[in-house]
């Protein structure tokens, strides 16, 4: 069962990127305002260090803009990445932490879905991916979606379908890659996940202020 899974996924990681193909490119749409302007006070949290990238490393994302930075507030630091494409035509797609992060030493110990409650503009509640990791005696907290088009996606099938969806009606394959991580102090897993949480619960809102509507 497992491996028919597997194949029914290739499959539609397929299908939905020929669907891409065939209907269209999606008209390119800037953002708000650029992510490098993200808010240095966010709720609990202060700004430290900005992360800039090589821009060999940017070349190969393909992002359109981005925004790399190390937050330090209750419950240890916190390290914050959003990228954003205007368009994810001509071969430009969101680089996945399920293959990411492995590669660069890290093993995924728990993977799984996470529902978040969020207050702002109106109280509801949000889906995003969870990962546990690992190397060696190092574990790390991430949490990662996607945002964008009027949505929150929590995983790269959910991204896809809709991207097919919104190309197709929308003529928009704009959007956000939000990627959360919170170190694991004293194997305290549960503090750093209600870190991870507490910012995520922070920053949607504000992400969605520089996405355009």
């Amino acid at each position: 069962m497992p491996t028919r899974r597997v194949w029914l996924l290739c499959g539609l990681f397929l299908a939905c990127a020929g669907l891409i193909q065939l209907i269209g490119r999606g008209t390119p749409v800037p953002l708000e305002r650029p992510l490098a302007d993200f808010p240095a006070d966010l709720a609990s949290w202060r700004a430290g260090a900005n992360e800039v990238l090589p821009d060999r490393v940017v070349k190969v994302l393909g992002v359109d803009d981005y925004v790399s930075r190390f937050y330090d507030g209750p419950g240890g630091p916190i390290h914050f990445y959003a990228s954003y494409f205007s368009t994810t035509w001509g071969g430009k797609s969101y680089h996945s932490p399920r293959n990411c992060m492995p590669g660069s030493g890290w093993d995924v110990a728990k993977l799984d879905i996470l529902p978040i409650a969020v207050n702002n503009p109106h109280p509801h509640a949000v889906r995003v991916s969870r990962m546990l990791m690992v190397k060696g005696a190092d574990h790390q907290v991430v949490l990662y979606w996607y945002q964008g088009r009027g949505r929150i996606m929590p995983t790269e099938y959910s991204e896809r379908i809709y991207r097919v969806l919104d190309s197709l009606f929308k003529q928009r394959t704009d959007g956000a890659f939000v990627r959360i991580v919170v170190p694991v102090s004293q194997n305290r897993v549960d503090v750093a996940m209600e870190t991870a949480v507490l910012f995520a619960q922070a920053v949607i809102p504000v992400v969605n202020t520089y996405l355009p509507k």
